[in-house]
């Protein structure tokens, strides 16, 4: 097995992408079976934290009104008005600073499906990115160009070298081979004309 295929190209401790491999919520899953990765974000709903957000400033307001025209006592209008501040500051968390939700899918070329949950944008890129990696690097360890090809590396006709990887392997082709293949090509342009 190649060195590389274990390296992880992305890991948050839970989850890892490697040349080969998809560790995904304790289960491992192929890279070279993935057939698509899409992200996509969720934006939380606000409405209620904005609803709940614009009751307690009126209620706030009403308190303190209460508390200035004396209709109300001082110790639970200052006990009322630190509540709604509490519930104000959550609630405006909640409204304006909630982070978005961004996943990443995973379909398979079975149609089985995988989904990367995260809070943060930069890391669902990385992990995308760290799947588009392992399937580049996939795409051209099986394509023609990682398999032998047959060159001439030699001034004599006889001596072909096919160059497979790190490794060159010489091969020899017999000059009968070669004259007949010549005769062979002169018949046909001899019979074309």
């Amino acid at each position: 097995m190649n060195p590389d295929a274990r390296t992880d190209l992305f890991s948050d401790g839970y989850n890892a992408v490697t040349r080969s491999w998809i560790h995904l919520g304790g289960v491992q899953y192929a890279v070279k079976y993935v057939d698509q990765t899409t992200i996509k974000s969720y934006e939380p709903s606000r409405k209620s934290e904005l609803g709940v957000l614009f009751v307690c400033v009126l209620l706030a307001f009403w308190i303190f009104y209460r508390i200035v025209a004396n209709e109300l006592s001082l110790g639970l209008g200052w006990l009322a008005l630190v509540a709604c501040a509490v519930v104000i500051l959550m609630a405006g968390y909640a409204a304006f600073m909630k982070p978005n939700s961004h996943q990443v899918h995973v379909r398979f070329k079975n149609g089985e499906q995988i989904v990367f949950q995260t809070k943060q944008s930069s890391t669902a890129h990385q992990f995308q990115n760290a799947i588009l990696s392992a399937l580049d690097y996939l795409d051209y360890h099986d394509t023609d160009a990682a398999k032998p090809t047959v060159v001439l590396a030699s001034v004599e006709p006889t001596q072909l070298t096919a160059i497979a990887g790190s490794k060159a392997d010489v091969v020899r082709i017999d000059d009968a081979v070669l004259k007949d293949a010549a005769l062979k090509d002169a018949d046909k342009s001899d019979s074309s004309d």
